[in-house]
């Protein structure tokens, strides 16, 4: 039997995550010190501490964002209920982004092939928790990518290279015309 680290009586719920006002308030910290320190720079450091700072109070103020995953499915405010009789698999996707922090996706497979993705950055979640809750409340193993999956992406890497390159020789065939033309 497996242990879960969390109660199973309940449904799991993953709020929204509270780390990015706190990086705003540091960064506002930084700036209004480097604006009182500097000659050159105060007026633009305090200036800017203290939009750091509105903007960090308005991220902290604002409405908890909340995924439920219990019985009957996942819910988010934005989806509503994906019931679990719906759902062939779930998995997650990661982009890099110029972010300090990668994009995270849960990216639900339905039984009619289309595919529902919800951003994990807005979410404060622990994965092994979060792929935990959807094998334990849909009753079967769900979550995990298969083989398909990967050639998918596969493909669509393959294709957008392709493009790539296509335009690169078209450009360079551009400059060509225009070289031997004069």
């Amino acid at each position: 039997m497996k242990k879960y680290q969390f109660d199973l009586s309940h449904p799991y719920l993953l709020h929204r995550s509270k780390e990015t006002p706190y990086f705003f308030f540091f960064a506002a910290f930084v700036s209004f010190a480097v604006g009182l320190t500097s000659r050159d720079i105060s007026l633009f450091g305090i200036v800017l501490s203290l939009t750091l700072m509105v903007v960090g109070i308005n991220k902290l103020k604002r409405k908890d964002k909340i995924m439920r995953i219990d019985k009957q499915g996942i819910t988010t405010e934005e989806k509503g209920t994906i019931h679990w009789n719906r759902i062939k698999r779930c998995f997650y996707i990661s982009f890099p982004t110029t972010q300090w922090q990668p994009k995270s996706f849960l990216e639900i497979v339905l039984k009619n092939d289309e595919h529902i993705s919800i951003l994990l950055n807005e979410y404060s979640c622990n994965g092994r928790k979060l792929q935990a809750a959807i094998d334990f409340y849909s009753g079967r193993k769900l979550f995990g990518r298969i083989a398909q999956d990967d050639k998918d992406e596969l493909k669509g890497l393959l294709t957008g290279f392709a493009f790539v390159l296509v335009f690169i020789l078209f450009v360079m065939l551009l400059v060509y015309m225009n070289n031997s033309s004069n």
